[in-house]
């Protein structure tokens, strides 16, 4: 996983229709890419959706859903392709419990569908 901005997160997910792979707690990275390894290739029936409104702390999805950029913990975002040539965009939020006391990372998948 290669990381990138914000910025290009936002206006990669923008100019592209993306597809919700899965929004999970993950142990690690390796465990979030041998998920996306797993993908090989797009369904083309899968509803696609594209972004309609862009604010500074969210951006909303074509199917009306939401994603917001100012929950709690520490967001990092980050670009990979598979082995497959899937491409896919992931916000990482890595939350501390108190209870539990210790980080959990939140991963939220997007796959970018190029062509159709």
């Amino acid at each position: 996983m290669t990381q990138i901005t914000k910025k290009e997160f936002i206006e990669t997910l923008s100019n592209n229709e993306t597809i919700l792979v899965d929004s999970g707690f993950y142990y690690s990275d390796g465990t979030c890419i041998n998920a996306m390894e797993r993908i090989i290739t797009i369904n083309k029936i899968v509803k696609r959706r594209t972004v309609t409104e862009e604010h500074s702390n969210y951006i909303v999805f074509s199917d009306g859903s939401r994603l917001d950029f100012n929950q709690v913990g520490t967001k990092k975002y980050f670009s990979y392709t598979n082995t497959h040539g899937i491409h896919f965009l992931i916000q990482r939020t890595e939350v501390y419990d108190d209870f539990d006391e210790k980080i959990y990372k939140n991963y939220i998948v997007y796959m970018v569908a190029q062509g159709g």
